[in-house]
């Protein structure tokens, strides 16, 4: 059995800077040569996304999928960092805003606050990166404007973030870093910096 990884799980709204800020700390990983694995965004076959995109079913499989790499992790190869781009926090705040929407058929909260809780076991340290950009720069970023890439929601998505960020800080170890003041190769290094080295 390896040992248990240092966890990073950024979160943020949509083209906020978190995958990019993931090359970047992935780069500084190699250079420093720290063994690591990523669990990149999930979101399934492209019938299932384009199908499940604005309903919580892709969020919980992507906080599913999340929890059952980083176990499995626990019985591969050492890795010394698990980076995570939207894993389980960034599920919750999704949730937060579908119960917002009164779109929850089901109490989704309380199981991804449990998939929250349980990541202590299987992590040395878990820390949670909100990467926190501009919504309207953030919309501006992508080609086209649909049910979630818009204004409107970004900003009503942004506001769970934040909300989450405050509520949650005392349990969970979270940093907001503002995509929209610096550039992601600066925040990857600070992030590698705060939390690997």
């Amino acid at each position: 059995m390896s040992k248990l990884p240092i966890i990073i799980e950024l979160c943020g709204i949509p083209y906020s800077g978190k995958t990019t800020t993931i090359d970047k700390m992935e780069r500084f990983l190699k250079r420093d040569k720290v063994s690591f694995e990523t669990i990149n965004e999930f979101r399934g076959d492209d019938n299932f996304y384009l199908n499940a995109k604005c309903n919580p079913d892709l969020n919980l499989r992507r906080a599913i999928k999340s929890l059952d790499t980083i176990i499995l992790q626990k019985y591969s190869r050492d890795c010394r960092v698990v980076l995570i781009d939207r894993g389980i926090f960034d599920s919750y705040c999704w949730f937060k805003w579908f119960e917002e929407k009164e779109e929850l058929e089901y109490p989704l909260i309380d199981v991804i606050n449990s998939l929250l809780h349980s990541i202590k076991n299987y992590s040395k340290r878990h820390y949670i990166v909100w990467v926190d950009g501009d919504p309207l720069e953030s919309a501006r970023n992508h080609d086209k404007q649909g049910t979630i890439v818009n204004y409107e929601t970004m900003t009503q998505l942004r506001e769970h973030y934040s909300t989450a960020f405050q509520q949650l800080s005392s349990e969970f170890n979270i940093t907001r870093v503002e995509s929209f003041s610096d550039c992601s190769k600066n925040i990857a290094l600070r992030l590698i910096r705060q939390f690997v080295k």
